[in-house]
């Protein structure tokens, strides 16, 4: 598995999974959490492109709408966000 599929993966089971378990339409995602939990070095980059394509959308079954914009950055934490639609399927 490349660096990419395991943000992918780990993405969809820290975020997605239990925003869809809890019947939530939409999660933000914020690059920088994921650079920080999986203990990432200089992967920023690696992130966001990661969360932020049609494949990591297809493979998890998002709304083609999804990704708002990787490069917005909240606000309170400084840090690239995302914000996911998620299809209810």
């Amino acid at each position: 598995m490349t660096l990419a599929d395991d943000i992918r993966v780990f993405t969809y089971e820290k975020y997605i999974k239990p925003a869809r378990d809890e019947g939530r339409d939409t999660v933000t995602i914020r690059a920088g959490d994921v650079h920080d939990v999986m203990d990432l070095v200089s992967k920023m980059p690696s992130v966001c492109g990661a969360i932020g394509t049609n494949k990591f959308l297809k493979q998890y079954n998002l709304s083609s709408r999804a990704v708002t914009n990787v490069k917005n950055y909240n606000r309170q934490s400084g840090k690239p966000a995302v914000c996911i639609v998620m299809d209810r399927k």
